[in-house]
């Protein structure tokens, strides 16, 4: 579990240096906003298939661990390789997708390796995965403010720094014996079962149009601010209100769970998301409100990834998890982060960056449609 907890807390630093700032950084040093689109827009269009593929590896030897090890292993080569040459636009796109490709197995396998350990204990994965927010919220706070003082030199240093960590936190974690099993309810044994079960369905088609209206929040949120004349000190700081909500819920989690259906869990998820990406596209220069809807991560991304395991560990077979969670990647963060993505830069350039999170306020409701469709077993 320590070794666990090492690797969220490591991977999510990462994410907290490349979700707010890479875009920022990229535009220091010379590139287009068009340019950082498609960085971004590729590195999500990577997770279509490298989540399989890693699954694949992993359901077939049995042995997370150690693809673990190898990915966190090959991403720290792909940054160090990125960041050599990164003023050269088809450079930084090539090992943007390099770097994203084999990253992309790491959340799917750890989750599925939590789950597996922490049984069906929701509370007890919450308290685990907290760690990813609290690494997530030291980096995202603290290079906002060193950024603001210093500017984003350091960016890539920092960067290294936190997929070297991730990789040593690999090192000793050992594969669990522990075996799950599903509930009483549908049971899925085959890849096309994972997409045609009927209680699958739609919770496929709710993953991808939510994953798909936070492209515009991880691809563009920080440039959105500082369009609106934000500092990184303040970009910061609302990106670590939104995972210190995250944070709280997940380490509470375990009291509210059970009080509720998992499917109720993914409506108010659903629905938070469209009130807070209308909030952000119609309200930009007040600070109070968009302190307010940050909090809405809490539902946003805590809520709606706990229920969403825990949809996916009652659906799923033991010997299929781990590929129901690339699945789960492949089809929300691959598919719909990539649409996302793509979509908020078209927008951006050719309407407004307002516009970006307009659509992502539809996404959401989209995504709450999807979800009143599910079939409870």
């Amino acid at each position: 579990m320590i070794r666990l907890a090492a690797l969220y807390a490591a991977y999510f630093g990462y994410v907290g240096l490349a979700s707010p700032y890479f875009g920022p950084y990229l535009k220091s040093i010379g590139h287009s906003v068009q340019t950082i689109s498609w960085c971004v827009a590729m590195m999500q269009a990577m997770r279509l298939l490298g989540p399989q593929f890693w699954g694949w590896l992993s359901d077939r030897t049995g042995q997370r661990a150690r693809w673990l090890r190898v990915g966190g292993m090959l991403g720290l080569f792909a940054a160090l390789l990125l960041f050599a040459n990164d003023t050269e636009t088809l450079w930084v796109i090539a090992f943007s997708v390099l770097l994203n490709s084999v990253l992309s197995g790491l959340v799917p396998l750890a989750d599925a390796h939590a789950l597996q350990v922490c049984r069906r204990d929701v509370g007890q994965y919450g308290r685990v995965r907290l760690w990813g927010s609290l690494g997530f919220i030291v980096c995202v706070l603290g290079f906002g403010q060193w950024g603001a003082a210093n500017g984003l030199s350091a960016y890539p240093a920092c960067v290294i720094a936190a997929l070297a960590l991730t990789w040593l936190s690999c090192l000793g974690m050992r594969d669990s014996t522990v075996e799950t099993s599903g509930s009483e309810g549908l049971q899925v044994t085959g890849f096309r079962e994972l997409l045609m079960a009927p209680a699958l369905r739609w919770f496929w088609v709710s993953s991808f149009c939510m994953i798909a209206a936070h492209g515009a929040l991880y691809g563009f949120y920080s440039l959105y601010l500082q369009h609106h004349d934000y500092g990184t000190d303040w970009i910061g700081a609302l990106w670590t209100v939104g995972v210190v909500a995250e944070v709280l819920f997940f380490w509470f989690q375990g009291r509210w769970f059970g009080r509720f259906s998992t499917v109720t869990w993914l409506k108010w998820a659903t629905a938070a998301c469209a009130l807070r990406f209308a909030v952000i596209a119609l309200f930009p220069g007040q600070p109070v409100l968009l302190v307010v809807v940050q909090c809405g991560h809490a539902l946003t991304f805590a809520a709606h990834h706990s229920a969403a395991m825990s949809w996916l560990r009652d659906h799923c077979g033991p010997e299929v998890l781990a590929r129901g969670q690339a699945t789960y990647t492949t089809i929300g963060y691959g598919m719909g982060g990539f649409l996302g993505t793509s979509l908020a830069g078209i927008l951006w350039t050719e309407l407004s960056p307002s516009s970006a999170f307009h659509m992502a306020a539809l996404f959401g409701l989209a995504a709450l449609f999807a979800v009143t469709r599910i079939r409870q077993p």
